[in-house]
Parts: C-alpha cells; structure tokens; sequence
C-alpha cells in the first residue's frame, strides 16, 4: 500500500456518526429548552439567548474538562457522559413542568388570594 492510499477505517466511520448524532440531539435538545422556557418565562428572544449562551459555556466547560481525562478513558468518559446527558435532557421538561408547578404558580395564587 503506497502512502498516498488510505485504507477504509471503519472506527473513525461511526465515531463520525456518532459525533454528529450527539451534535444533532444536542441542537434538538437546545430547541426544546429554548421553547420551554419561553412558554413558562416569556420573552422568547431572552430565553433563546440564554439557552444558547448556556449551552455555548458548558461546550467550552466540557472541552476544558476533556483535556484532564487520560487517553486510555476518553471512549468510556464519551459513552457515560452521553448517557447522562440524554437522560437530563430527557427528563428536563418534565422537572421543569414540575418545579413551576410546585413553586412558581403556588407562588402567584397565594399572594393573589391574599390581597
């Protein structure tokens, strides 16, 4: 094999895929955190600018954290930090229907009914 043929590699293949999975559910999920907050806090062009700021930090946050992890742990950190991400981000617009429902309108209805 000459130096100017590449062999197909199949790893880098469906790390590939799997690169622009994760980025396709993080696009959604920031979709879906924007839309919420607005329809909770209004405001949609704050809301949309805070969901993006947010997730902009933690990228940065994770790629500085991604340095620290040794090279043999890199695949085991990737697969348990997508699990644990799916799972948040699953889980978040149900918490978060859940917390303004037990915080902010029970907030709202008590100080109403008191005046």
């Amino acid at each position: 094999m000459t130096p100017q043929q590449k062999s197909f590699n199949f790893a880098s293949l469906l790390l590939c895929a799997c690169m622009f999975a994760s980025g396709a559910c993080g696009i959604i999920l920031e979709y879906i955190q924007a839309s919420l907050a607005s329809m909770i806090l209004g405001n949609a062009f704050e809301q949309w600018a805070m969901v993006i700021g947010l997730m902009m930090f933690w990228m940065g946050f994770g790629s500085l954290i991604q340095t620290r992890i040794s090279k043999p742990y890199l695949v085991y950190a990737f697969i348990g930090i997508e699990i644990f991400l799916a799972l948040a981000g699953g889980f978040s617009p149900t918490l978060t229907y859940l917390s303004y429902g037990y915080t902010w309108s029970s907030t709202f209805l008590s100080a109403s009914s008191a005046s």
